[in-house]
């Protein structure tokens, strides 16, 4: 009983996390911590992100300063949950 009831809660919390969906980032990513101030917060295919304000890219390693980000769209991004607490 006890391990079903920590599977729900570990269900809801994935559900909760994954159900919340980005329009406004200085509303809807207050939970999102950017790796310095050379980031910005956005939204991006509903999600919150950090996107780097000028620097480009072709490849993961263009992205070295933190080790969650990753280049899509030839743009340094850092994803969900993995910034908080940089």
């Amino acid at each position: 009983m006890k391990v079903t009831l920590c599977l729900l809660v570990i269900c809801v919390a994935i559900a909760t996390v994954w159900g919340e969906t980005c329009t406004n980032p200085a509303t809807d990513c207050t939970h999102t911590s950017c790796p310095d101030n050379t980031w910005n917060q956005v939204c991006h295919s509903g999600q919150c992100t950090c996107e780097h304000a000028t620097q480009t890219c072709s490849a993961n390693s263009d992205c070295a300063s933190n080790g969650n980000c990753r280049c899509f769209q030839n743009r340094c991004r850092c994803f969900g949950f993995l910034l908080d607490g940089k």
